[in-house]
């Protein structure tokens, strides 16, 4: 299961009507670089973390939650994957 905080990110964004660009504009960093956290192809330092945080109204913890949602992206392939409750059949 992909916890990571890329899906988080967009998940409390898309909450607060906050696009990338926006985000990015307000913690001091380039659209590549949020998109890159996003991505996972670039780990945000501790003050990015923090900055992010604050932005969004939510504590640092909550940027490593898993999303709400039951759907995670598989993180070979990008493929969504659906968890229902019960586990699988």
């Amino acid at each position: 299961m992909d916890t990571g905080i890329d899906l988080r990110i967009k998940e409390l964004c898309k909450e607060r009507g906050i696009g990338v660009a926006e985000l990015a504009d307000k913690i001091g960093l380039s659209r590549v670089s949020v998109g890159n956290f996003i991505a996972r192809r670039q780990w945000p330092s501790s003050d990015s973390l923090k900055k992010m945080a604050e932005v969004l109204g939510v504590e640092v913890a909550e940027l490593f939650a898993a999303p709400s949602s039951n759907t995670f992206r598989c993180p070979h392939c990008g493929k969504p994957i659906e968890f229902l409750p019960g586990g699988v059949e």
